[in-house]
């Protein structure tokens, strides 16, 4: 792509007030030009790297995840390395711990940065998979002219945060590639992946610090990775969840979790999935009867639209015909 034009389409995009709400992408721009105050068109010389003796002690500080993570990242290296892909795990604030890549790709990704020691926040690199995950705390994938830095336009990210045992951001896991064939299909397959390994290192690492607890998996956890888990003492009293189960329970982001009991949390869980659903299902299915299964007017009686009939139906399984 020609680099004058990615970087108008940026700034074209950064100068819009209603661009950065309708695209996440759009609204990365925005903060790496406005909040972050970079140009895209910026240095093009490679970033300057970590010494050793700095990347020693980050690494002891993030021992218990580089530690857990390391023989998933050689795992999914094995699956991906093919492809020309690199998998690079980074700390919170976006410098890459560790990195698999084969022998032959090496030295392209340490010209582009992406090597042990290296700053990929969102404040450094603008919009990229590292640093937009980092900062979103969700899973994302940047493709090619989707960053920020006409420098990074030629590759493609594909990122999943990992949180710790306490919920908290511990950094992120990204495969990277510069393939010029690559698609985003291409890049959704390998997203699923990426999720499916981070939400690994999660539950391992959740394990291990609750050890000698009692470790309960939260049935029904539709939509949160399969991982909600909370670990209770010797008297039921909860004493940690993953990100997942303080999604699901609204057990909030502090790490101390207010005293409940896991019976108590899962009772509750139950009639939130059981009761109130249930009605919700039997409302629905009622209005579609003595309607004649018409939509319009079950969605009027029930006073929602019919866009929220519809999704409720599909959410309990309901036929539209």
């Amino acid at each position: 792509m020609n680099s004058l034009r990615h970087a108008d389409d940026v700034l074209s995009i950064v100068k819009s007030n209603s661009a950065a709400a309708l695209s996440p992408v759009a609204a990365s721009w925005r903060r790496s030009a406005v909040c972050h105050k970079l140009d895209p068109e910026g240095e093009a010389s490679p970033q300057e790297r970590l010494s050793d003796l700095e990347l020693r002690a980050l690494e002891e500080r993030n021992d218990l995840l580089v530690r857990t993570a390391r023989p998933r990242i050689e795992a999914l290296h094995t699956a991906v390395r093919h492809a020309g892909c690199c998998v690079v795990l980074t700390d919170p604030q976006g410098i890459i711990l560790t990195r698999r890549t084969a022998p032959s790709d090496e030295e392209h990704f340490d010209r582009g940065g992406l090597g042990e020691g290296y700053d990929w926040s969102e404040a450094r690199e603008g919009t990229n998979g590292i640093g937009t995950c980092l900062v979103e705390k969700r899973p994302v994938i940047i493709h090619r002219n989707e960053h920020f830095m006409t420098r990074h336009t030629g590759i493609s990210c594909i990122d999943a945060p990992v949180f710790g045992a306490s919920g908290e951001l511990l950094g992120a896991l990204d495969v990277s590639t510069n393939r010029d064939d690559q698609t985003q299909d291409m890049n959704k397959l390998l997203g699923l992946s990426v999720q499916q390994v981070a939400t690994q290192i999660e539950t391992d690492i959740f394990a291990e610090k609750f050890s000698k607890n009692r470790i309960i998996v939260a049935p029904g956890a539709q939509g949160f990775a399969n991982n909600a888990l909370i670990a209770v003492d010797e008297y039921d009293i909860v004493i940690g969840a993953t990100r997942a189960a303080r999604l699901l329970f609204e057990l909030g982001d502090e790490p101390r979790i207010e005293p409940v009991t896991g019976n108590d949390l899962l009772s509750l869980q139950r009639c939130k999935s059981t009761g109130l659903e249930r009605g919700e299902k039997q409302a629905i299915k009622r209005a579609l009867v003595r309607n004649r299964g018409n939509a319009t007017e079950a969605a009027k009686e029930l006073g929602i639209g019919r866009a929220t009939l519809y999704r409720r139906m599909n959410k309990h399984g309901l036929s539209r015909h």
